[in-house]
């Protein structure tokens, strides 16, 4: 496993087609996230945008409106790709691979996974439908998991405060 985190970190630092790929694919998931955020506007207008800031200061980022929407949204999209089978597909492909190479289990690895491109909170959705049925020790390395890395929408923000991506990416 070390040496793998070790060749994954080489790729997204030192490999110009690695930086891309893992790039562009945190790109795609804080374009889905963005699509979110456009769906919260929509629906709670003048409370979520920047003109709150102007007037409350710090107070103006509410954390139901802008928050936990995002959560709703995503737990939604992920029973969508659940209903039609994609899910199943990607746990099959993703968690398999990392299950041969680490030994750990198909959900555990999904989770472990999904963690790159979302947080916390939206990672252990991914692998809901098994939660139930998985072991103690699933849930520690899943909720692990999700503290050892940082989210693609994380990524992207600090990538717009002017962190370069890529020592970002190689962290998480």
């Amino acid at each position: 496993a070390f040496i793998i985190q070790i060749g994954v970190g080489a790729l997204v630092l030192y490999v110009p087609i690695g930086r891309r790929i893992l790039g562009g694919m945190s790109e795609g998931v804080a374009n889905v996230i963005a699509y979110g955020n456009e769906g919260i506007s929509f629906i709670f207008g003048g409370l979520v945008s920047d003109k709150m800031f102007e007037v409350f200061g710090g107070g103006g980022f509410v954390f139901a409106l802008r928050v936990l929407p995002v959560i709703v949204f995503f737990s939604s999209l992920i029973a969508v790709l659940y209903y039609l089978g994609i899910m199943q597909l990607v746990i099959r492909v993703l968690g398999g691979g990392l299950q041969k190479l680490l030994g750990t289990s198909r959900t555990e690895s999904l989770s472990a996974t999904a963690n790159i491109f979302v947080g916390q909170t939206e990672a252990p959705l991914v692998v809901r439908p098994y939660i139930s049925t998985m072991t103690q020790s699933e849930l520690f390395a899943v909720m692990c998991g999700g503290l050892a890395s940082v989210a693609g929408s994380v990524l992207a923000g600090y990538a717009q405060m002017g962190v370069p991506l890529e020592y970002l990416i190689a962290a998480s």
